[in-house]
């Protein structure tokens, strides 16, 4: 039964999906601000392109950044093109292709504007206000998230809480509003 579980656990966080885990394991990831890695989301795009980027770095950056779009596009087709999944390809598609933050941050609006006009009631979707919501949270407060954490922290540990910070703050009213808590387990539990 620990292997099923396991494996239910594993398929959710690679694949998406949560629907074979008991409640209690359910309710533990919720608790811990970490339901967003039981379904595909714009966690699992952006470990997976940070992978690619890392793995494809003895090819040239443009065709590297038009290698892991594919790549994940393909990863997005393997896990049902579900809504979140077509946000997070967007978005991230937005991240690598996009240059300065304020082109980011039309490019960002206007993948908003196109998914809104294949389906106008996504806007209601508390799955869309949080992707794009973290998507603007990294664009706009991770330069302030950056400058507001010691730079004594080693780089990495300094990178991922200002990421985790400006995606988190970006989305506090959402997450107040909705659930009427907020985790301050969540910060730590998505650095590490």
């Amino acid at each position: 039964a620990a292997g099923a579980e396991y494996g239910a656990l594993l398929s959710g966080m690679v694949l998406g999906g949560s629907s074979r885990l008991d409640e209690e394991t359910r309710e533990l990831f919720t608790d811990n601000g970490l339901a967003h890695l039981l379904s595909v989301s714009g966690t699992h795009i952006v470990l997976l392109t940070g992978l690619l980027l890392a793995l494809l770095q003895w090819v040239p950056l443009p065709w590297r950044k038009f290698i892991v779009i594919i790549l994940l596009a393909a990863y997005a087709l393997l896990c049902g093109l579900r809504p979140p999944v077509l946000r997070a390809l967007a978005m991230s598609s937005v991240l690598l292709l996009g240059g300065s933050g304020a082109e980011r941050g039309r490019l960002l609006c206007l993948v908003a504007a196109l998914l809104l006009c294949m389906q106008p009631l996504w806007l209601a979707d508390i799955g869309f206000q949080l992707s794009f919501g973290a998507a603007a949270g990294l664009l706009w407060l991770l330069p302030a998230c950056q400058r507001l954490l010691p730079q004594a922290l080693p780089a990495p540990i300094g990178e991922a809480a200002a990421v985790s910070l400006a995606a988190q703050l970006a989305v506090l009213p959402l997450e107040v509003y909705y659930f009427q808590q907020f985790s301050l387990i969540a910060l730590v539990s998505n650095i590490v």
